[in-house]
């Protein structure tokens, strides 16, 4: 988070829950392990 411009991991879940209507957590979860960076 912080190397993306974020001044602690809170804010940037914060920001991203806001963007994509679910936490980082959930998505990691929900996201297919296979699917690289970059391709979702």
């Amino acid at each position: 988070a912080i190397a993306c411009g974020f001044f602690s991991s809170s804010h940037f879940s914060k920001c991203f829950k806001i963007i994509h209507g679910t936490t980082p957590q959930q998505c990691r979860l929900t996201v297919p392990a296979w699917v690289g960076p970059g391709l979702g």
